[in-house]
């Protein structure tokens, strides 16, 4: 019963479909602006668990192929009564697999409300290591379930071949401006993020998100934030060379010498090089004139 209520919670939310129209907002702009508003979006309107495996997709993660190449392609030809040299024909003039595999299969009315996380879990990552009987048996019933941009985003990730225009810094500024942190710390959380291990979850989306902690906010790799530092006015034990607050030492300024004494060492030098010979002038070599020795004219 418990398993039953948290699957019907699941379900609730925008749906695959929203996933697959901020696929289509991304890949019609090349503004980073525009971008990072698609994205906001998302992640503010979806539950955290379809938000995790966003962040995981955006950010480059790329599960193994969950189907073979060869079945797809079988099973478009067939759900499609199409001929393999017009199959092939078609994929040469559109360039993309997945893209051609949801032009050529019957159009269907999109009549699923799972989000991406069910999606991922319940119905493709299951596909890895299936029979081909039984992937001839599942696959159309999926399909079934989606329109034309949300089919092509779904073979996209059972292909592992999902690509938009975003980078991980795109990615992670995103998250930043969502939760109002620094996006320095985002990008720490992010480490492993994308990893083939890693499972993303409801729990690890609120982790990206979540305000700064006491424990991240010591540590700051060992620094306290500039931008909340004051400067204080020095006190004897700065000027002395030791902080007050037991860290580093400083670097000791040269002291600087009265006005009377520099105008005596001014005059004093200028004083030597009127009556000392020149530096190139000293170093350069004596010509001693020679002689003339005895009985010579």
């Amino acid at each position: 019963a418990t398993e039953r209520a948290r699957a019907s919670n699941r379900q609730r939310g925008p749906g695959m479909r929203a996933f697959a129209e901020l696929y289509s907002r991304l890949d019609a702009t090349t503004s980073s602006n525009a971008k990072l508003s698609a994205m906001r979006d998302y992640f503010a309107s979806v539950p955290a668990e379809d938000a995790a495996w966003a962040v995981y997709f955006l950010a480059g993660g790329r599960p193994r192929q969950l189907v073979p190449t060869k079945l797809l392609r079988e099973q478009a030809m067939t759900l499609g009564n199409l001929p393999e040299w017009l199959f092939e024909e078609s994929y040469q003039a559109v360039g993309d697999l997945a893209e051609t595999l949801s032009l050529l299969l019957p159009e269907a009315v999109h009549s699923s409300d799972h989000g991406l996380a069910i999606w991922m879990e319940e119905k493709l990552l299951p596909l890895r290591g299936l029979p081909p009987e039984e992937l001839a048996e599942r696959l159309p019933t999926f399909w079934a379930q989606l329109d034309r941009i949300s089919l092509m985003v779904c073979i996209k990730l059972i292909t592992g071949s999902f690509r938009v225009g975003v980078s991980k810094l795109l990615v992670t500024r995103a998250l930043a401006a969502l939760a109002d942190i620094d996006s320095k710390r985002v990008a720490q959380r992010l480490v492993g993020y994308t990893d083939l291990s890693n499972r993303p979850t409801a729990e690890g989306f609120q982790k990206l998100i979540a305000a700064e902690s006491a424990d991240e906010h010591a540590q700051r790799g060992g620094q306290a934030d500039q931008r909340r530092v004051r400067r204080q006015p020095l006190g004897a034990a700065d000027r002395a060379g030791v902080r007050q607050d037991g860290g580093v030492e400083r670097e000791r300024r040269r002291p600087r010498q009265p006005v009377d004494q520099l105008v005596w060492h001014h005059c004093d030098r200028a004083g030597r090089r009127d009556h000392e010979p020149d530096r190139h002038q000293r170093d350069r070599p004596q010509v001693v004139p020679e002689v003339a020795q005895a009985g010579e004219e």
